[in-house]
């Protein structure tokens, strides 16, 4: 039965096993020296698409084909051609 009390007794030994095994004390000493990144910089913007803009230009997209990549959705391949 998956009940409150068994989601509690999940997070006490995920706790434990934290606890033990995780130096959170060295990890964050480890931080302290660290310089952190300006927020200042403003995120840059992605470029506008091709479909957005109505340019038309051509690519070339390989695809791989063997036995680590064995499963490919049609569809995505035909809106690639």
């Amino acid at each position: 039965d998956e009940g409150e009390g068994s989601s509690s007794r999940r997070f006490e030994r995920l706790a434990t096993l934290m606890e033990t095994n995780i130096d959170l004390d060295g990890i964050l000493e480890l931080g302290r020296g660290v310089e952190v990144a300006s927020t200042t910089n403003p995120v840059p913007r992605p470029m506008p698409s091709a479909i957005e803009s109505g340019e038309k230009f051509r690519c070339r997209i390989g695809i791989a084909e063997d036995a680590a990549f064995c499963f490919y959705y049609a569809d995505n391949l035909h809106l690639l051609e």
